[in-house]
């Protein structure tokens, strides 16, 4: 699905049938509403419900009604990710529909300083 606040547009999925939907948090940042377009060519509304921009996730509640069209991702564990796994970022950058980027999992727990109070620990994919 597409996600699209104010002129930014990009890429989402749902985690459940309740009407999540995990998308970037750079996309919806300053939106004052949201619509999501899905595959279907439908749009539908959204609230924002969480953002964590340290992650640049954030997540989205659409009403009840309107989850039931809404197919969940059945997500992995995080825990069982190891070096060398394939990795896959399916995504709408700039607007292009249905882009897949391969990649593959070259480290885990990689520390990135921010500053004297923050470090953000990434898993990075090459």
């Amino acid at each position: 699905m597409s996600v699209r606040a104010g002129r930014a547009t990009g890429s989402g999925f749902a985690i459940d049938q309740q009407g999540h939907v995990v998308t970037n948090a750079h996309v919806v940042e300053g939106a004052d509403s949201v619509s999501l377009v899905l595959s279907t060519g439908r749009s539908i509304d959204a609230d924002i419900i969480g953002v964590d921009s340290n992650n640049d996730l954030a997540v989205l509640q659409v009403a009840t009604a309107d989850a039931a069209g809404l197919r969940a991702l059945t997500l992995g564990r995080s825990s069982q990710l190891r070096v060398g796994d394939p990795v896959l970022a399916v995504g709408s950058p700039l607007g292009l529909e249905g882009t897949v980027t391969a990649g593959i999992n070259i480290g885990i727990g990689f520390a990135i300083p921010v500053d004297r109070m923050t470090t953000i620990v990434k898993t990075l994919i090459n």
